[in-house]
């Protein structure tokens, strides 16, 4: 066929067709029916060997060099944004931006701005499989959860099933939920808080609750621990123990099933147990002593802050050493007394005392006198002038109006008042002629002096000394002689 600028080759046997009018030059001929036509629509340039249609061209499948065409994804176009920025639709282009990176060599994604992750199916939202989440730059790490538009669900949890889970900031670590819980847990390793500055957990509406099944808890903070719940409880569990190093603030009640330990511990305690804070056992006065794991006390054991005057009805066992403490006139011990004490102006003993035994009559006897005990457990007036009147015997001195109130066996004596009529010396009754040696009298029954018997078959028996005109140390000699 000549070349008339016409593309196509018809075979035609045993019919008629016709040529229609206006053919032009490059276009592409059909057969319509009986008619060979074109079409500007479709046209071939034989020039550049590129066939054209201003319509829609389809095949079941395309072959070759696709970089010409437009509208079909990647064609021509060039990534948005600079090296590892990650590609978005940017209004119908390829967009990238220098906050949302991705770094082939890294494999490092990094986001500056904010992460949203929603979906109502069970399991979790989205999570992060590495052991670590920083801020490269000095600032906040927040994880956050909200019933609003932006998060479908109320609850934040941070968890390790296998190793140590650590949030560390060096200003605040704030973990809040405004409508839910915020709750940390290690199934197998340590949960730890660690900030420079403040630790906060905080729950508008749900529990706070940190939990290691296996190991420890950790809130380390240089400054302040604050774990709040403003309608729930908050909860720190662990298997082995919880370490707070740094002062606990809480909104609402802290509790233990285990152990809370600290170095002191302040504030009320009123409501612990098994610390004491509870009512004192007996009455006023009574000293208080572990009776069977409550306090105790009793009528024989007690002290009157008013007089100092520390009581004991029974005996007392000390198997170390007793110290007297302070031997000042005001402070004393009776088995050891100050000479300031002997000058005070009132009767005063101190050492060794005697009581009868239970049962006996109460007899009277005259304070300061000097007696003798019989086999019978009788007190009687000893004398220096019949043998037989105590002069073997233990010599006593009587404590007050009745035996009752206790007899002197050994020690310091310090007569007063109506106890001196007891006392005669060669100087003047009712005082003892100072540093000498006292005898029974042998003239009135009971007396005391400083003279030493003389008649025949008098007793000369040492009572003991003189200190002062009214200060005796009794200590009896256990030898006599008769004259």
């Amino acid at each position: 066929m000549p070349n008339t600028g016409f593309l196509g080759w018809a075979y035609i046997s045993g019919s008629t067709v016709d040529i229609a009018g206006g053919l032009s030059d490059k276009q592409v001929n059909f057969i319509s029916g009986s008619t060979i036509s074109g079409s500007d629509g479709l046209v071939y340039n034989y020039e550049t060997n590129a066939l054209s249609a201003s319509n829609i061209i389809s095949a079941s499948t395309y072959y070759g060099d696709g970089s010409n065409l437009s509208g079909v994804g990647g064609g021509g176009g060039s990534p948005g944004g600079s090296d590892t920025y990650i590609q978005f639709n940017d209004a119908t282009a390829f967009g990238g931006e220098a906050d949302f990176t991705f770094d082939k060599t890294t494999s490092t994604l990094v986001l500056t701005g904010t992460l949203i992750a929603t979906s109502s199916a069970p399991g979790y939202v989205f999570s992060l499989d590495g052991d670590t989440v920083s801020a490269t730059a000095a600032g906040d790490i927040a994880v956050v959860a909200a019933s609003s538009a932006e998060f479908t669900g109320d609850e934040v949890a941070i968890t390790s099933l296998g190793a140590g889970v650590l949030i560390a900031g060096e200003t605040d670590i704030s973990l809040v939920s405004n409508n839910g819980s915020v709750f940390l847990e290690s199934t197998t390793s340590d949960v730890n808080l660690v900030s420079d500055t403040g630790i906060m957990l905080s729950s508008n509406n749900g529990p706070v609750s940190l939990e290691s099944l296996a190991s420890d808890v950790s809130l380390v903070s240089d400054t302040m621990l604050s774990l709040t719940s403003n309608s729930d409880v908050v909860e720190i569990a662990a298997s082995t123990t919880i370490n707070l190093n740094s002062d606990v603030a809480a909104n609402s009640n802290i509790t233990a099933s285990g152990h809370v330990s600290a170095s002191t511990f302040y504030g009320d305690g009123s409501n612990l147990s098994g610390v004491g804070g509870g009512s004192p056992g007996g009455s006023d006065t009574y000293i208080q002593f572990n009776d069977a794991t409550a306090f105790g006390g009793e009528a024989n054991f007690t002290f009157n802050k008013t007089t100092d005057v520390f009581n004991v009805s029974g005996s007392t066992r000390i198997t170390g050493a007793l110290d007297q403490g302070n031997n000042t006139a005001e402070n004393y011990f009776r088995l050891s007394s100050h000479g300031d004490r002997l000058s005070i102006a009132e009767a005063f003993y101190s050492g060794e005392t005697y009581y009868p035994k239970s049962g006996n009559p109460a007899v009277s006897t005259t304070a300061g006198s000097l007696y003798y005990l019989t086999s019978t457990d009788e007190q009687l007036a000893f004398t220096a002038s019949v043998t037989t009147s105590g002069a073997e015997a233990l010599p006593v001195l009587a404590l007050g109006s009745s035996n009752t109130d206790g007899f002197l066996v050994r020690g310091w004596l310090r007569y007063q008042g109506a106890m001196s009529a007891s006392i005669s010396s060669s100087a003047t009754d009712m005082e003892f002629e100072m540093a000498k040696q006292v005898y029974a009298s042998s003239i009135t029954p009971g007396y005391l002096t400083t003279v030493q018997p003389t008649g025949s078959g008098d007793v000369i028996r040492v009572m003991g000394n003189s200190v002062g005109s009214w200060q005796f140390y009794f200590n009896p000699s256990p030898d006599f002689v008769t004259v």
